[in-house]
């Protein structure tokens, strides 16, 4: 089935000279751990995304172990129309409330990423300078003014036990454990969070209906280098993976100056004030820049990760027989 497998021949008249492979399979799969169990099998000979966790182990084993960082971001868009993360006092809680360091150093195992202040990692030079905020007491402040009271080490909010309802997906290694992590910090501060984690496209319509209240996912955030795009989808009033209902005049308006705008430093300025409002309104959550995890065979040559993650094979990788 075309979904599950893909193939490719070289081009032998390439114009950076003839491949080093004569032909490329790539065979996806949903589930990191069953990637994972293909190349210790001995079926495949590369696998991108290798569930961190267990990155160190199978380099031990011989394995070549390929890590860099990438502009990809694990973050939790909000349900801004509806429910307790409608007020931003609540949204600005949860993130306070999450220790990031601590999910890279246990999700990641130390190996994967960064903790993140802002959408964008420091390498794309587009990075704000906003600080990686873990304050537990600065998160029961804000519940408090948002209207919550504690009782018995529970934080209610109308007459009711504050709950968060958190969706996300598997097909990356690092989610589930995320969600989980965020779930137990909040439980320290005596807030309730459930996990549903299922497939990306029912969690997406899950935070759409106001069903959710957090919605953990993974993207990349400059897929061709530049800053605008993947925002003006994810947060401006009509982008069209705009899930969580968010809207913000000030941030349509600087999205809509950053794409008629090609003097550099003016662009850098625009897309500061854009992080800055994302970062004052918790308009996104973000968690952690992810390093992209792979692995290969031995005799694999001329391979390493891009930052963009958009490619995998050049005319240069190689594979020894």
């Amino acid at each position: 089935m075309p979904e599950q497998l893909y193939r490719a021949e070289a081009n032998k008249k390439y114009r950076l000279g003839v491949p080093g492979l004569e032909e490329v399979r790539v065979v996806v799969s949903n589930n990191p751990a069953t990637a994972a169990l293909a190349f210790e099998a001995g079926e495949v000979d590369l696998v991108i995304n290798y569930p961190e966790t267990d990155f160190e182990r199978i380099t031990e084993t011989g394995a070549q172990g390929f890590a860099a960082p990438t502009a990809r971001l694990y973050f939790y868009t909000v349900n801004a129309a509806s429910g307790p993360m409608a007020d931003p006092l609540i949204r600005q809680a949860v993130s306070y409330a999450i220790d990031r360091e601590g999910i890279v150093q246990a999700a990641l195992s130390g190996v994967g990423g960064q903790a993140a202040g802002t959408v964008y990692p420091k390498g794309t030079g587009w990075a704000a300078d906003i600080p990686v905020a873990y304050d537990p007491a600065r998160a029961e402040e804000l519940l408090a003014e948002a209207g919550a009271v504690k009782e018995g080490g529970t934080w209610m909010l109308n007459g009711e036990a504050l709950e968060i309802d958190i969706v996300t997906y598997s097909s990356r290694a690092a989610l589930p454990p995320t969600a989980e992590l965020t779930q137990a910090f909040l439980a320290a501060i005596g807030v309730q969070a459930n996990i549903t984690v299922g497939e990306w496209g029912a969690s997406n319509d899950a935070i759409a209906a106001g069903e959710a209240d957090l919605f953990l996912q993974a993207w990349v955030t400059t897929p061709q280098g530049d800053p605008g795009a993947v925002l003006e989808t994810l947060l401006k009033s009509d982008g069209g993976s705009n899930s969580g209902g968010f809207a913000n005049a000030r941030l349509d308006a600087l999205l809509d100056q950053g794409r008629l705008t090609f003097e550099h430093e003016k662009r850098k300025a625009i897309y500061d004030e854009v992080q800055q409002i994302i970062a004052s309104d918790a308009a996104m959550i973000p968690v952690f820049h992810v390093s992209q995890t792979n692995v290969g065979v031995p005799g694999l040559t001329g391979y390493q990760v891009h930052p963009t993650e958009t490619y995998w094979i050049t005319h240069e990788t190689k594979l020894a027989e």
